[in-house]
């Protein structure tokens, strides 16, 4: 039930060997032919399950231990007068605050929830142009943009991605999302959390951006809101470029790949959370989807 076959596109024998070979089909042809499609098979993997990602607690311990975060540990404890092991204990608790848990069993079973919600609450799906996504995706790191009007966007984008043979990616999640149980559960589906603001704090600031910069390096697909937040209008909001401009920082301190910007518009034609805008526009202060319920 969980098998997936791809086909590429035709390599012609002739163009794998040397050009001008003398004696085609020797040995160093061979190898040559042999390394180009492991190439092509190692970009395809990556595609569908991703590259190798460590455990997060090494994940948090290389975070810790990187230059910049040490230096901003540095410079908080000199700041607050505190010693740098304390120091260094808040931004650990920040890391882990931060890290995602990624887990494949978890996204199969998204897989057969979200399956049976999407038959509930829509008619249909429709998607156009996703095979641009596949062809400029092998060998780069993707960023996926969505437009974000509903607490569905990043629910259905994942289960369109998964189901079109691509790794769902990390999401990008404000820390009002990280609740008992529910934080765990969207972890292991991918999510990292950040805070509203880093305004003030140089050392989460450093903290999380090396987090960021582990993914991007490694190669996993992200994906985040430049709105920052939910539209409540219809209307797409105007950007926000700190993770943006953080994304790019990150590629030009090791740009060893391709780095792809993907933008999604995400259109319905009813919104789960319709009904909370409305009395939102009409002056009810904001309540979370959590504590809400569609008519």
């Amino acid at each position: 039930r969980q098998t997936l076959v791809k086909f590429g596109p035709p390599l012609e024998l002739r163009s794998l060997l040397r050009a001008g070979a003398e004696e085609p089909g020797n040995e160093r042809d061979l190898r040559r032919v042999a390394r180009l499609l492991r190439a092509e098979f190692r970009n395809e993997r990556e595609l569908a399950i991703g590259p190798n990602l460590s455990h997060r607690q090494t994940v948090v311990n290389e975070i810790i231990d990187s230059e910049p975060v040490q230096q901003a540990v540095r410079d908080e404890a000199q700041r607050a007068g505190v010693s740098v092991e304390r120091a260094e204990l808040g931004a650990r608790r920040m890391a882990v605050e931060i890290a995602s848990d990624y887990s494949y069993p978890f996204i199969r079973a998204y897989d057969i929830a979200l399956t049976a919600l999407w038959n509930r609450l829509y008619d249909g799906v429709e998607v156009h142009r996703f095979e641009t996504i596949a062809s400029a995706g092998t060998g780069a790191e993707i960023v996926y943009l969505p437009c974000h009007r509903s607490h569905i966007d990043y629910l259905l984008l994942s289960y369109v991605i998964y189901h079109r043979g691509l790794l769902p990616p990390h999401i990008a999640a404000g820390v009002n999302l990280n609740l008992p149980v529910v934080g765990s559960i969207l972890r292991r589906g991918g999510a990292f959390f950040l805070r509203r603001s880093f305004k003030g704090d140089a050392l989460y600031a450093a903290v999380f951006g090396e987090y960021l910069h582990t993914i991007v390096a490694r190669g996993f697909p992200i994906e985040y809101f430049v709105e920052g937040g939910r539209s409540r209008t219809g209307r797409t909001l105007a950007p926000k470029a700190g993770l943006l401009s953080m994304t790019v920082e990150s590629w030009l301190r090791t740009p060893a790949r391709p780095l792809v910007f993907v933008p999604v518009y995400i259109g319905y034609e009813r919104l789960l959370e319709g009904d909370a805008y409305v009395a939102e526009l009409a002056g009810r202060p904001k309540r979370c989807l959590l504590y809400t319920s569609p008519s």
